[in-house]
């Protein structure tokens, strides 16, 4: 096999297992007869990569007429999953960005924004605890598939969650351990290097949580659930999803309170200086809420077409 053939049969790389054993073949001979000895074109290799990731997305039920119920429920919930990521990402640079909100505002005004966190709070919990659940309720269903396709194999397929894990805690540690010998008086005498150091670790959790995501998402392909636990995961992912919902409108409660009364806290923090509506962070966690709410819904109505099905076998 030549260098070049070896590289053309890396594009099947994109295509999910069961399309590369049916039709990989034929697509290395149509690419050598066109190309012969010559590169691909970009314009191949672009047309290449969209195919795959649109046989992978069929595959996976995100996309295209799904017939099989189990599918749709499965296909919802890692949906809903993918919009939790965003909602973990948003949510924990408003944590970070609003920690220190009620020492500069005043007592009278803070009534309103302190309900709202901790609405946003309990419902970030509800939203924790349902991922939980839907772990419990398919640990049974991985068992059976480690036992049917051997630990050493399962194991390949969620190393990457494993690694991904490991190197946001070890990052974290460190970050965690830095900041503890450094006084506010040294963050502020070099705010840069701290700056981008911190952008740095929150990238990486960024990056590491995405891996996770997609692992799980290929785990949750390969094993197969029972009726009960699709019931269990369909009402986990609707509840999710009504817990995002929740979180937004918490934040944007919050959000307009503190803009009205303490407006301040956006720019210098020093009570009665100059404030602002829009400050970058807040609507950089507001962008990111709504398109986890468009994924959210999009996952749900793949829930609630299987919901409606099993209410019409009854």
């Amino acid at each position: 096999m030549t260098r070049r053939s070896v590289n053309r049969r890396r594009v099947l790389r994109w295509y999910p297992a069961a399309w590369r054993e049916r039709y990989g073949n034929e697509l290395v001979d149509l690419l050598s007869d066109t190309y012969a000895d010559n590169p691909l074109p970009t314009r191949a290799w672009i047309g290449i990569v969209m195919a795959g990731v649109n046989e992978r997305g069929r595959e996976a039920a995100l996309i295209g007429r799904v017939s099989r119920r189990e599918d749709r429920i499965r296909a919802g919930a890692l949906i809903v999953l993918a919009a939790w990521a965003l909602f973990i990402v948003a949510g924990s640079g408003f944590a970070k960005y609003s920690e220190h909100w009620s020492a500069v505002t005043p007592l009278s005004d803070r009534t309103v924004p302190s309900i709202a966190i901790v609405v946003l709070q309990v419902a970030t919990f509800v939203g924790v605890a349902l991922c939980g659940v839907a772990a419990l309720v398919s640990w049974p269903s991985f068992s059976r598939l480690a036992q049917h396709v051997g630990a050493r194999r399962v194991f390949r397929l969620v190393r990457p969650a494993i690694v991904a894990g490991a190197i946001s805690i070890a990052a974290t540690a460190i970050i965690v351990e830095v900041s503890h010998h450094m006084s506010s008086f040294q963050r502020s005498v070099a705010p840069g290097p701290y700056r981008a150091v911190f952008l740095a670790w929150a990238g990486l959790l960024v990056v590491c949580l995405a891996v996770i995501v997609v692992t799980i998402g290929r785990v949750v392909l390969r094993i197969q659930y029972s009726e009960h636990q699709l019931r269990v995961l369909s009402v986990a992912a609707l509840t999710t999803s009504a817990a995002m919902s929740v979180i937004f409108v918490s934040l944007v409660v919050w959000w307009v309170s503190i803009a009205q009364h303490a407006s301040w806290f956006f720019t210098s923090g020093v009570v009665g200086a100059p404030g602002a509506l829009t400050p970058v962070p807040m609507v950089g966690c507001g962008i990111l809420m709504l398109a986890g709410l468009a994924t959210a819904a999009w996952g749900s109505h793949h829930v609630v077409a299987f919901v409606n099905d099993t209410r019409s076998n009854l």
